[in-house]
């Protein structure tokens, strides 16, 4: 799964980023597996919590 943020664009030319949270509310840049946990144990990262548009 990719990693960092994400950009979609409508058609209408408008767009939205979304960010990755961890529970702490941090953005989260480590690869995890499609559940959401990362995919180095070792990262440091508990995982992704939810997501945010701006």
């Amino acid at each position: 799964m990719a990693t960092g943020s994400l950009a979609v664009e409508g058609g209408c030319g408008y767009s939205l980023k979304v960010e990755p949270l961890h529970a702490d509310g941090t953005t989260c840049d480590h690869a995890v597996s499609p559940s959401g946990k990362p995919r180095d144990p070792d990262s440091g990262c508990a995982g992704r919590r939810s997501y945010r548009g701006l």
